[in-house]
């Protein structure tokens, strides 16, 4: 993971990032297949956020861990880092709020936290989701529209490949290959 100091009101806030590691059913390493045979290495989110907070020991006062694993994954590791003071949570888009968590859905809410700072330390005294209204604007919608255009058009071009892998339908083939080694990993077949 990544982490960064930061100083605000005379206090050290640590933040650390992470992405998925676990799935659902807390399957090790098993979040992306593809990404993992395109040779990304995915590591235990565990000990590596015990290692941030190992090398910052002494050097802040709170800590907030951004985590993109989901609330079911996001629980298990709570449990196993009690020493985080502040989970903000994702993608897993549900509406989630009480001490020491937040995830605020797909946009419709924002995340409100409330920190005291004083003398004794950093107390979370208010964590809660304010209902976003929806508001037309028609600036925005021109923009959005503008914008949607420009990705269509990029989506939509040819990506060049650095290499064809071999298909044959009726054959062993490259293609074919690389599908059923992504399935193999993936599902754990013989």
């Amino acid at each position: 993971p990544a982490s960064k100091i930061y100083v605000r009101a005379g206090k050290r806030f640590l933040v650390i990032g992470i992405a998925p590691f676990y799935k659902e059913d807390m399957t090790p390493s098993g979040y992306n297949v593809f990404s993992m045979m395109g040779n990304l290495k995915f590591h235990p989110p565990v000990e590596l956020v015990r290692k941030e907070l190992d090398n910052n020991q002494g050097n802040y006062d709170f800590c907030i861990l951004l985590s993109h694993s989901g609330c079911i994954i996001e629980e298990e590791i709570r449990k196993e880092l009690p020493e985080v003071d502040l989970f903000l949570g994702g993608p897993s888009h549900e509406v989630k709020n009480y001490k020491g968590y937040s995830q605020s859905g797909m946009g419709e809410f924002l995340g409100k936290i409330t920190l005291e700072i004083n003398d004794d330390g950093i107390t979370e005294v208010e964590n809660e989701q304010l209902a976003l209204p929806k508001v037309q604007d028609k600036e925005f919608d021109l923009l959005l529209g503008q914008k949607e255009q420009l990705a269509d058009d990029i989506l939509s071009r040819e990506l060049p490949a650095i290499r064809d892998l071999e298909f044959d339908p009726f054959q062993e083939s490259e293609l074919i290959n690389f599908v059923c080694d992504c399935l193999l990993k993936k599902f754990e077949g013989d």
